[in-house]
């Protein structure tokens, strides 16, 4: 009987012990799954912050690419436009203009779609100042057609709109001009260029 029941305690005993270690077993499996689950989120936080900066980086740096552009192409601008804003303003003479004010393959038309994501307040002036030159230069165009190679001649009532509108256009976009590169100089931190005579138009 004292066997029996010794037997028995000792049966008892090894149930407790396979209790506790079923417990510990069980509880390292929760905390082996709490670090992988904690190991996936991270691996995917990290995945999702280096796919953002990437991107960032990358559009800072287009957009930084874009602003020395449109500086670059604007600022090689001022010799011929203050050239004809002078002669618009000081003269009454029509000035027959033989090169094109602003090409259509220029800067502006191959980049506009990237000059869209600048600081707002510059793209939009930006804007406003190409198609200020693209105007210029389809009155331009018509300018020529009437003066027939001319290179002066006052203005006459068949040319009178024309003249009216380049010679606004010039203006407001010779006006427009100093703004845009202050905002481009102070935005994007482009080096301030002197005056820059040496122009493709």
């Amino acid at each position: 009987m004292r066997k029996s029941e010794k037997e028995k305690k000792g049966g008892t005993g090894d149930t407790a012990g396979n209790g506790d270690k079923s417990g510990t077993d069980e509880k390292q499996f929760k905390i082996t799954t709490i670090v992988a689950i904690l190991a996936i989120i991270g691996a995917i936080l990290a995945a999702g912050f280096g796919a953002y900066w990437g991107v960032t980086f990358q559009n800072d740096a287009r957009k930084q690419t874009t602003a020395k552009l449109v500086y670059d192409d604007i600022d090689r601008m001022n010799w011929s436009l203050n050239h004809l804003s002078k002669i618009i303003t000081e003269s009454n003479a029509l000035p027959y203009v033989f090169t094109p004010v602003y090409e259509d393959n220029e800067i502006y038309y191959s980049s506009r779609f990237d000059i869209a994501s600048l600081d707002d307040k510059v793209a939009r002036n930006i804007s406003i100042f190409y198609t200020d030159m693209r105007y210029a230069e389809t009155y331009r165009k018509a300018i020529n057609a009437a003066v027939e190679g001319n290179s002066t001649i006052n203005a006459s009532t068949q040319i009178n709109q024309s003249y009216f509108q380049f010679s606004n256009a010039i203006l407001d976009a010779n006006e427009l001009r100093p703004q845009i590169l202050d905002d481009l100089e102070r935005i994007y931190n482009i080096p301030k260029s002197p005056p820059n005579r040496f122009n493709r138009y």
